[in-house]
């Protein structure tokens, strides 16, 4: 299925588009002959008048007439001209012409490839064997590529050819070829032996749709030692949908110098194709005549900043020109700004300013993990199917391609005057997901080794990603803008850098044989970015942040009961997409971590090192890893466990344990047991406890000793342990993980809970524990703390009750202020912008008071886009608190910096506050934006729109609603279903309530059942929040009102 298939819908649309423009709608009905000519009709029947027929005579005349229209209509059908393919690549909706669809669908076979090609079979369930078997068959596997791939950016005709030839190693002698391919058009196959130009003739040509197989049975068989080289000819589709190779669009802001158009036609002739364009008037005359035109254009302003421009000359007035004054004119589809003076004598003047506004511009680019190469050429798309690529690129002129190797040469296309192909160099061995390239009009900011692209008005931008990557290389969302990104943004930068640059190793240097060990690829380069920036900037205190971040973040995930273990079998695409989540980045990275700290870090560096260089350009299992590690430690002699053995308890199983420390305080021993931690204990229950290999470290009061992590003692996949050696007074507080680097919860009993809490609650020994394990203790209580927020974010506690938390914020908020320092620490800034984010969320009078203030003073200043003087790292609260304090023209202000703003981090800080507004209306209009083409969200930021909405109390059910009212346009408009599922959570994550509940789970039963793991986890998140909620939601509103009570008595 390409492109081609709806040529005649883009037909209808086209006329639809034409007789609407702007609201108004142009009738363009087809009339009578004679009013045509200017004739009147006379339907008088006095005179008899005319030629007469007989009957017969005249059924016979029109015998003839019709088979003569027939045979005129066969012969125009059969042998009118019809471009070809390549030709096609210019062409765009506005000029289209008639052709026969299946000419378009298929290219003309040459007489030397006809016998290769035979009808294509089509698939879908029975005849096929097998159908949950997703691997590839064994006998062929390629060992080179060279593919060649054009892609036309233009509006109507978003597709791209494709040439592929495969060079093909025989492993087992077969007669069949099974190859991926996902709506690719094949137009033509030839197989051949290496050394013979002989082909070999196809018999059968079958398409497995479920498990887009491509399969060819041929008429001899393929022999073992030889190799055969397999060429292919497509057409694919440039997809909206982010995965594969796809097109995205940018907003280009600013205006351009205008020209005058002059142009005088007859008052009949609505369209005027290609008019002389010069410059006729003055730089200031044509600045007065372009604002002029702004001020009485008829259009609303909102459209006016989303004009497209485009090359095509054609002009269409959008009323008919039967009084003197203004009209909007539209250029193939869009508004330009016309006046002048339409008289009814049949002549006029059109004049047109034309200047560049919001102009769009497309690209093309690729996102092949985890399965979706195939969707970009015919390939044997598994991980473990490495071979070499060898790319090149055609790209109109005035655009720039980017693959993963360097050019090597350019040359002009063949049959496409402004395209140069790119041809770039023979890759190393890789995996078809790891094949990149993009055509892209960015520039790009270099020191010669390494590179950053970005659109020309953001590429300034990227100074701090170029900066960064370099020293992070050393030890191993890429914009950041001084003065526009906050502090919060620029470690954003930084980790997702050495992210990236992380996967230069583990994914591209060694890959998973297969997606169930995705964890290898996702897991060790979340560790690595920690690591590499700590590296680079101590400051940041990064390796706390990872705490925070990481482990805590994944806890809730993993203590579901439909969480999956981290190594998971996979069998569909949409299953391999799934695993894309917090238990392959973070639970990954919290258990390499963890060993990490058991191992030593110079035995755990010395194993990871030989992993990689053991299975370098190849393929590796985690049983890999573990082999290596095992293999490092032992010759230490620091650890004499089998890795396999502890690490496949954490691995191959499900969740992950609470350990409860029971001390007896009479004779000083320790009894540990393990359990898993859940939320839901009922469906748990009747299932097997799983165990694990748990490492225990400790300190105590009487020994703090909070540096060494390696573990004191082991619960080695057994239920409980005593331990009766720990030296310990009765009052001496214990806590077990130090620095928290196991992956697992810890609860003791009362006693020493009390313990703890006393030495927390002392403002003078309280440090004495260090921060991470205060953290930990922290986040055992959370629950508590989260559910009173939801409380208050839904208006289920009064506001009296809020006092409470306003007394605690109080002198925290005087003491950090507003004012930010200008060498302050990451830390710092981080800590005044929650502090102050709650204070005005509780609406703390002081934050709320600042806040407005700003907000406004930016609204009146003379140029607000140029002219912030809000500080970057307030600019989230003091945005936030505006438009909900604010109404309408505080949001449309908003709006309005957003459609303008170039720098990244300030879109995205816009697109999430502008769901601060408390307007319903403003809110419902917000998400109808979201699923627009034309207004400026771009449609991977729709999940950031719906996340600001759902944010709030007022806007969750606007939200929730919204997505139940608007399902299927939603999942038609977003495409990917990694998206559908996020936003699903996010929109539904404030819900604690039965009946919320059972309206969630109505919506999931009628509407996405099919969205598989994360759709039930999220209503499995839902019902651990209503039983929560029904538990403790009275303890926790008495024990605020008593404290709010005891406060004011005080």
């Amino acid at each position: 299925m390409i492109c081609y298939n709806n040529l005649s819908k883009n037909v209808v649309s086209i006329g639809q588009r034409m007789g609407r423009v702007n609201g108004d709608v142009m009738t363009q009905a087809h009339e009578p002959l004679n009013i045509m000519d200017g004739t009147q009709a006379d339907y008088s029947t006095k005179t008899k008048r005319g030629i007469y027929l007989s009957k017969c005579l005249a059924f016979i005349i029109l015998v003839i007439f019709a088979l003569a229209l027939v045979t005129a209509s066969l012969l125009v059908y059969n042998y009118a001209a019809c471009p070809k393919i390549d030709q096609l690549a210019n062409v765009t909706k506005y000029e289209l012409c008639h052709c026969d669809q299946s000419k378009l669908l298929v290219l003309p076979l040459t007489t030397e490839s006809s016998r290769s090609v035979i009808p294509l079979e089509s698939s879908t369930h029975s005849s096929v064997p097998n159908i949950t078997n997703l691997w590839l068959p064994k006998q062929v596997k390629p060992e080179k590529y060279f593919l060649n791939i054009t892609p036309y950016i233009y509006e109507g005709n978003f597709t791209f050819d494709g040439e592929v030839t495969i060079h093909l190693a025989v492993v087992e002698e077969t007669k069949e070829i099974t190859f991926h391919g996902v709506e690719l058009t094949i137009h033509d196959i030839k197989i051949h032996e290496k050394d013979d130009d002989h082909l070999i003739y196809i018999v059968r040509q079958l398409e497995d749709v479920p498990r887009n197989f491509h399969i060819l049975t041929l008429g001899s068989s393929l022999e073992v030692g030889k190799q055969y080289i397999l060429s292919i000819k497509y057409t694919g589709i440039l997809n909206d949908n982010l995965h594969g190779f796809y097109r995205s669009s940018y907003e280009e802001k600013g205006v351009k110098k205008p020209l005058t158009r002059v142009r005088k036609y007859p008052k009949c002739a609505l369209n005027a194709l290609k008019p002389k364009e010069k410059q006729q008037l003055s730089a200031k005359t044509a600045k007065a005549r372009f604002g002029w035109a702004v001020k009485h254009q008829n259009i609303d302003k909102y459209d006016l900043n989303n004009v497209v421009w485009s090359g095509i000359s054609t002009f269409q007035i959008t009323k008919t020109p039967d009084t003197p004054g203004r009209r909007t004119a539209v250029k193939c589809g869009n508004s330009v700004f016309a006046w002048g003076c339409m008289t009814d004598t049949g002549v006029g003047e059109l004049v047109i300013i034309d200047g560049k506004m919001n102009s769009s511009k497309w690209i093309a680019v690729t996102q092949f993990q985890a399965m979706d190469a195939r969707r970009a050429f015919p390939c044997w798309d598994e991980p473990a199917l490495k071979a070499r690529f060898t790319i090149s690129i055609a790209r109109p002129n005035n655009m720039t391609s980017l693959s993963n190797m360097n050019i090597i040469r350019q040359s002009p296309h063949e049959s496409l005057p402004d395209y140069t192909w790119d041809h770039y160099a023979e890759s190393l061995p890789m995996s078809t997901y790891l094949v990149a390239f993009t055509v892209t009009d960015f520039k790009n900011m270099t020191n010669n080794k390494f590179s950053v692209w970005a659109r020309s008005e953001a590429v300034q931008s990227a100074a701090f990603a170029l900066e960064i990557g370099p020293k992070i290389l050393k030890e191993i969302s890429m914009l950041y803008e001084e003065g526009v990104s906050a502090s919060t943004d620029r470690v954003h930068v930084a980790t997702v850098v050495a992210h990236e640059i992380a996967h230069q190793w583990f994914g591209n240097l060694v890959t998973p044989t297969w997606w169930r060990d995705l964890w290898l690829n996702e897991g060790f380069a979340t560790y690595v970015e920690y690591v590499a920036v700590n590296a680079v900037e101590k400051s940041w205190n990064i390796t706390e942040l990872c705490v925070l971040d990481i482990v805590h973040n994944v806890f809730q995930l993993d203590a579901l009961n439909s969480s999956h273990q981290l190594s998971v079998e996979v069998s569909a695409s949409e299953e391999a997409d799934a695993i894309f989540d917090k238990i392959s980045y973070g639970k990954g990275s919290a258990l390499l971590r963890m060993l990490n700290h058991v191992l030593k870090s110079d035995v755990f560096n010395a194993g990871v090192t030989n992993y990689l260089n053991s299975k370098m350009y190849g393929n590796a299992e985690q049983r890999d890893l573990w082999s290596a590690l095992t293999s490092a430690a032992r010759k230490t002699g620091d650890f004499d466990a089998d890795v396999a053995v502890v690490m496949d308890s954490w691995t191959l199983q499900t969740g992950f344990p609470v350990l409860t420390v029971t001390r007896n305080y009479e004779n000083g021993s320790l009894f540990f047991k393990q359990e898993r931690f859940v939320l839901i204990n009922d469906t748990f229950e009747t299932q097997k406890s799983p165990i694990w290999w748990i490492p225990v470290s400790y300190a105590t009061a009487s020994d703090k000793d909070f540096e060494t992590t390696q573990p004191k003692l082991w619960l080695k996949g057994e239920k409980s342990l005593t331990v009766n050696n720990i030296t310990m007074r009765p009052e001496d507080w214990f806590i077990a993980n130090v620095q928290q680097t196991g992956f697992y919860r810890v609860n003791y009993d009362l006693q020493n809970w009390k313990l703890l809490i006393k030495i927390l609650k002392d403002p003078a020994r309280f440090q004495e524990i260090h921060i991470i394990n205060r953290a930990q203790l922290v986040h055992w209580m959370l629950p508590a703390t989260s559910l009173m927020r939801e409380a208050m974010c839904l208006g289920r506690l009064d506001s009296q009750h809020w006092h409470y938390v306003l007394r605690l914020l109080n002198d925290a908020v005087k003491e950090v202020g507003w004012e930010v320092s200008p060498n302050e620490s990451v830390i710092t800034s981080q800590y005044r912008v929650d502090l102050l984010a709650s204070a005005c969320h509780f609406e703390h009078p002081d934050c709320l008071e600042n806040a407005v203030r700003m907000y406004t003073n930016w609204m009146l200043a003379p140029n607000p886009d140029s002219n912030n003087e809000i500080h970057v790292d307030l600019r989230g609260i003091v945005y936030c608190v505006g438009v909900r304090a604010g109404g309408v023209r505080e949001w449309t202000f908003a709006w309005d910096r957003f459609k303008v703003a170039t720098a990244p981090s300030e879109r995205h800080r816009l697109l999430s506050v502008l769901g601060c507004t408390r307007s319903p209306s403003l809110l419902h209009r917000y998400l109808e934006m979201s699923l627009r083409n034309d207004s400026g969200i771009r449609k991977q930021d729709i999940v950031r729109v719906f996340s600001a909405v759902a944010g709030t109390g007022i806007g969750q059910p606007i939200a929730f609603n919204y997505i139940r009212a608007n399902w299927q346009r939603l999942r038609s408009f977003v495409g990917s279903l990694s998206t559908i599922n996020l936003i699903v959570k996010l929109v539904t994550r404030r819900l604690n309530q039965a009946h919320e509940y059972e309206e969630l789970k109505r919506f999931v039963m009628e509407s996405c059942s099919d969205l598989g793991r994360p759709v039930q986890q999220v209503l499995e998140t839902i019902s651990s929040n209503v039983q929560w909620r029904d538990r403790n939601y009275h303890t926790i509103v008495d024990w605020l009102r008593a404290a709010d009570q005891a406060a004011k008595l005080n």
